[in-house]
């Protein structure tokens, strides 16, 4: 029988965090970490302690909530 890993409550309550604190980040605080990433360097290593957040993290939600906006017509 195949064994599904799950994730667990604590896990799901970060990304849960994670995922609301990049969609409420305004267009200028998102393009402030775009700029700041470009200057220093591009590693998914990177703290943004003003935003607490890792680049990574960032740049897993904001991909993952542009899919979920939608155009402007």
């Amino acid at each position: 029988m195949i064994e599904r890993q799950l994730i667990t409550y604590p896990t799901w309550e970060r990304y849960t965090v994670l995922s609301h604190a990049v969609f409420t980040l305004s267009i200028k605080d998102r393009r402030h970490i775009f700029q700041l990433s470009r200057d220093l360097g591009s590693g998914e290593d990177m703290f943004f302690p003003q935003y607490g957040i890792m680049f990574s993290e960032f740049a897993v939600w904001y991909t993952l909530g542009e899919n979920r906006r939608k155009p402007k017509r």
